[in-house]
C-alpha cells in the first residue's frame, strides 16, 4: 500500500527522498545540512507499474535552476522536484509506483515513502473530497467506441430493438408506416369523421386532463338535461322555437373543425357554456317589462317572451325586483295570461316603472 498517492502526468515541486530523518555514519546524529551535491551522493529512483514491470534510474539532484531542484525542509527531511515531462532520467508520466533509495559518504543509507501514481480523477473522489468518479469511456465489452460526431455525445448503431434484430431498411420501413399513417389521419380529418376522430383520441388517452375535461362536460350536460327536462314540460305553442335555439347550438358544437383537440375541446366547452346560459335565461324566468297604468300588481309587456311557459308552471313563483323603486322587494304571481304573457302577482308597495327588472325563481 503506498504511503503517498500523487497525480499523474503533472510536475511535483517537492517529494520525499527520504522517510526517516537521514543521520550520520553513527547512526545517532541527524545530518540537517545535506546539499544537492553531498560528497559521494547517490539517488537511486525505484518504479514497479501495475504490470509488475521494474525500472531503476539514477537521479542526479540539481540546486534552484534544473529538472531536479533538491530542498532541504528542516530537522533532517529532504525533497526533490520531479517534472511532468522532458527530464534527463524520470518523470512523473507513468502510473505505478515510486520509490527513493539513497547513500552519501558521511550518511548511513536511507529510504523514501512509497508513492502511487494515479488518474487525477481517482484522486479527486478517493482522497481530495470529490464525490464523483470521472471515466471516458473509450470501450465497450472491449471495442473501441464510436467517435462522436458532438464531442460528449457517444454515438453507437442501433442492432436490436426490443431483442429483434434490426437493419437500416428496417427503420426507413417504420418512418414510411409513420408518414403513411400521418396522411391517413389529414385524410380522415379534411374528409369528415371529426366528431368520431376527437372521441378515439378521448378514449385511447391516459392522462388526467382529458378525463378532467369529460367530467367537466358531463357535469355540464346533466346542467343542460335538467333544464332541457323543464323545457319539455311546457306544452305551450312555443315550445318548438325554445328547441331550435338549442338545436342551433348543438348543432354549431358537432360543425367545430378546430386542428388540435385542446383548440376544439375549448372551443365545445365554450359553446356548451353558451348552450347553458341561454336554457338557464329561458327557465329561470330573467325578465325586463315595461308597466302601464294599471296599478301596482301587474306586469302588462315583458321584453322576454314568457308565453313559452304554462299557467301552472308560473302561478305561485316569487317575483323579485333587482332595479327600480321595488329593487328588493319580492311577491307571489297569482296569475299568468300565456296568450299575451301578462303577470299578475300580490301587489306592492310601489308600482315599479318603465324598464324596471326583475327575476322570477
Amino acid at each position: 500500500m503506498p504511503d503517498i498517492y500523487y497525480d499523474v502526468d503533472v510536475a511535483l515541486a517537492a517529494v520525499p527522498i527520504n522517510k526517516l530523518p537521514i543521520v550520520d555514519v553513527d547512526g545517532v546524529t541527524v545530518d540537517t545540512g545535506m546539499v544537492f551535491n553531498e560528497a559521494g551522493l547517490s539517488l537511486e529512483w525505484n518504479f514497479v507499474t501495475s504490470a509488475g514491470a521494474y525500472t531503476h534510474d539514477a537521479v542526479t539532484p540539481t540546486d534552484t535552476a534544473g529538472a531536479y531542484d533538491f530542498v532541504n525542509q528542516g530537522e533532517g527531511m529532504y525533497t526533490i522536484e520531479i517534472p511532468a515531462s522532458g527530464g534527463g532520467t524520470i518523470n512523473n508520466d507513468t502510473e505505478g509506483y515510486g520509490w527513493f533509495t539513497g547513500n552519501c559518504t558521511a550518511n548511513l543509507p536511507w529510504s523514501s515513502p512509497i508513492f502511487g501514481f494515479r488518474a487525477a480523477a481517482l484522486n479527486d473522489a478517493l482522497c481530495d473530497g470529490g464525490d464523483v468518479l470521472d471515466t471516458n469511456v473509450t470501450q465497450w465489452l472491449g471495442t473501441a467506441a464510436a467517435t462522436p460526431t458532438v464531442a460528449g455525445v457517444p454515438e453507437v448503431d442501433t442492432t436490436h430493438i426490443s431483442g429483434t434484430p434490426q437493419t437500416a431498411n428496417d427503420v426507413g420501413g417504420d418512418v414510411n408506416t409513420i408518414l403513411l399513417d400521418t396522411q391517413e389521419l389529414q385524410t380522415d380529418w379534411v374528409n369528415g369523421g371529426r366528431l368520431d376522430l376527437i372521441l378515439d383520441i378521448i378514449a385511447a388517452d391516459t392522462t388526467t386532463d382529458i378525463p378532467a375535461l369529460i367530467a367537466a362536460h358531463e357535469a355540464k350536460t346533466d346542467i343542460i338535461d335538467a333544464n332541457v327536462d323543464l323545457i319539455l314540460e311546457d306544452t305551450g305553442t312555443t315550445l318548438d322555437a325554445a328547441l331550435a335555439v338549442v338545436d342551433a347550438n348543438v348543432d354549431l358544437v358537432l360543425e367545430d373543425t378546430g386542428t388540435t383537440l385542446p383548440g376544439t375541446l375549448t372551443t365545445i366547452e365554450t359553446k356548451i357554456d353558451t348552450i347553458d346560459a341561454n336554457v338557464d335565461t329561458a327557465v329561470a324566468g330573467i325578465i325586463t317589462f315595461a308597466v302601464t297604468a294599471t296599478g301596482p300588481n301587474t306586469i302588462t309587456s315583458c321584453t322576454t317572451n314568457l308565453s313559452i311557459f304554462s299557467v301552472d308552471q308560473m302561478i305561485g313563483r316569487l317575483l323579485t325586483f333587482t332595479s327600480g323603486v321595488c329593487a328588493g322587494e319580492q311577491t307571489d304571481i297569482l296569475d299568468f295570461a300565456v296568450t299575451n304573457g301578462v303577470l299578475t302577482y300580490t301587489a306592492l308597495t310601489l308600482a315599479p316603472g318603465s324598464g324596471d327588472t326583475g327575476k322570477i325563481t
